[in-house]
């Protein structure tokens, strides 16, 4: 079901962002070890938005933990959804690799579905 409520489609301040999307990539769920052997599970995905007509806003989102399975089923590419987290920036080192790669991205707190493609609407309305 949707989310109905009209939110800003942008808005931030020092420790949260809240930004209405399009994904523009399928979630991809991944199980990674962290730094103290523990099993970390978390989703990527890519979204835009576009509150600035011409001026597209592409990044990354990641959700950890358990609300990671959950949006990998939930979520597809061209929903919208209203998202709320923090900017998050991050440096990591491919195996093999010499080279450090610098990532930004929205740590996902919350996601709210705000919108589905009609062509998913009509073929989840195929299924009943």
């Amino acid at each position: 079901m949707a989310y109905k409520k009209k939110f800003n489609t942008f808005s931030m301040d020092a420790n949260q962002i809240v930004i209405d999307c399009r994904l523009t990539t399928e979630p991809k769920f991944e199980l990674k070890t962290n730094k103290k052997g523990q099993p970390v599970e978390f989703c990527t995905f890519g979204c835009v938005n576009n509150s600035t007509p011409g001026k597209p806003a592409f990044f990354n989102a990641f959700i950890w933990g358990k609300e990671a399975q959950k949006a990998v089923d939930m979520l597809h590419k061209g929903y919208g959804i209203l998202i709320r987290g923090k900017l998050t920036t991050s440096v990591y080192r491919e195996p093999n690799s010499s080279i450090n790669i610098q990532q930004s991205g929205i740590d996902v707190y919350r996601f709210y579905l705000s919108s589905i493609p009609s062509s998913a609407d009509s073929e989840d309305s195929s299924s009943e």
